[in-house]
C-alpha cells in the first residue's frame, strides 16, 4: 500500500528513505528543506527512516524511526448478544466483541436509527436501543460497523424482534353460576404462546394460577373453588412482556351444604277421606 513520507532537511539534498532498514525511495529536497515521497508498505510493521546526503557527498545519520503497520486483514465481530430478542417499549441492550483494537467507537444502528454506548470493557461494547411505539413492528435490522487502525472495516447485521402491540383479552367459556363440585376448569383462547394470568378471588381470599396459550391459542387450567362467591379475572402477557387488559366471568357460588327444609305443615289435619 502506497505510503506517504515527508519531512525537512537540508535545502536540495538527496533524501534516501528506509523501511525496516532497507532503501526503498531516493527524492530530494526542495530550496526549503522540505520533501514529500510516496513508498510502497510492507505487509506487517513498518519502521521508517530517512537519510539526507548534501552536495558534497556527506551524509546524515538516520532520522528516528516512524512506525506504521499495515494490514488487510478486516477485524472480527464476534458474540452478538440482543436481548431482550423478543422487545417491548423500552431499553434493548446490544453487545458484542471485536478482535482487535479500533479507530474510534462503534456505530451501531437498529432500522437505521442510532444506538448509544453505554459500556466498553476490553474488547466487549454494550450499546443501548430505546424501542418505541414508533418503531416498525416485527423483524428489527441491527447494523454493527467497525473500522481497525489501519482502516479495514467490517460490519455485521445480527436481528432481533419489536412488538409493542398487547393481546386481545382471553377469551373465555362460559361457567355454570353454581357448582357444588369443588374444582372448576377455567378454559378459553388467548394469543398464541402468551401467558395467561388466572386471578380468583374468595371472600378475603385470593388465588392466582398461570398457564400458557397453545399453538392453537387454546388454555385451560383446573382451579380449586373457594368457598362462596368466587369471582375470576384473566389477563395474557405475549412473549415481548405485552400485557392485555382484564377479561372476566360472571361469579361462581360454590356451595356443598344440602338444603334445609322446613316449616312442614299438612292441611286438613286431621284428615278424612
Amino acid at each position: 500500500k502506497a505510503h506517504t513520507v515527508s519531512g525537512t532537511g537540508e535545502a536540495n539534498a538527496t533524501v534516501e528513505i528506509m523501511n525496516n532498514n532497507s532503501k526503498v525511495a531516493t527524492t530530494t529536497a526542495n530550496a526549503n528543506g522540505n520533501f514529500t515521497q510516496e513508498v510502497n508498505l510492507s505487509t506487517g510493521d513498518n519502521a521508517i527512516t530517512a537519510v539526507a546526503i548534501d552536495a558534497a557527498g556527506n551524509r546524515s545519520g538516520s532520522s528516528s524511526a516512524t512506525l506504521s503497520n499495515y494490514e488487510t486483514n478486516v477485524p472480527t465481530i464476534a458474540d452478538p448478544v440482543i436481548s431482550p430478542a423478543i422487545a417491548k417499549a423500552g431499553d434493548v441492550t446490544i453487545s458484542f466483541s471485536v478482535s482487535e483494537t479500533l479507530r474510534g467507537t462503534p456505530e451501531v444502528t437498529v432500522n437505521g436509527n442510532s444506538s448509544s454506548l453505554i459500556s466498553n470493557t476490553g474488547s466487549r461494547y454494550t450499546f443501548k436501543y430505546p424501542v418505541t411505539n414508533a418503531d416498525t413492528e416485527g423483524s428489527a435490522t441491527v447494523r454493527i460497523s467497525v473500522t481497525d487502525l489501519s482502516g479495514n472495516a467490517t460490519r455485521e447485521s445480527p436481528s432481533f424482534v419489536i412488538d409493542t402491540v398487547s393481546p386481545n383479552p382471553p377469551a373465555l367459556v362460559t361457567q355454570p353460576l353454581f357448582t357444588n363440585i369443588s374444582s372448576m376448569t377455567i378454559a378459553g383462547t388467548a394469543e398464541v404462546g402468551s401467558l395467561v394470568h388466572i386471578i380468583q378471588t374468595g371472600g378475603s381470599a385470593t388465588q392466582e394460577a398461570t398457564v400458557t396459550a397453545n399453538d392453537t391459542g387454546n388454555f385451560s387450567k383446573s382451579i380449586t373453588l373457594l368457598p362462596g362467591t368466587n369471582v375470576f379475572s384473566t389477563t395474557s402477557t405475549d412473549s415481548a412482556g405485552n400485557m392485555s387488559t382484564a377479561s372476566a366471568l360472571p361469579s361462581i357460588m360454590y356451595e356443598t351444604a344440602f338444603p334445609v327444609v322446613s316449616n312442614i305443615a299438612t292441611a286438613p289435619n286431621p284428615a278424612k277421606a
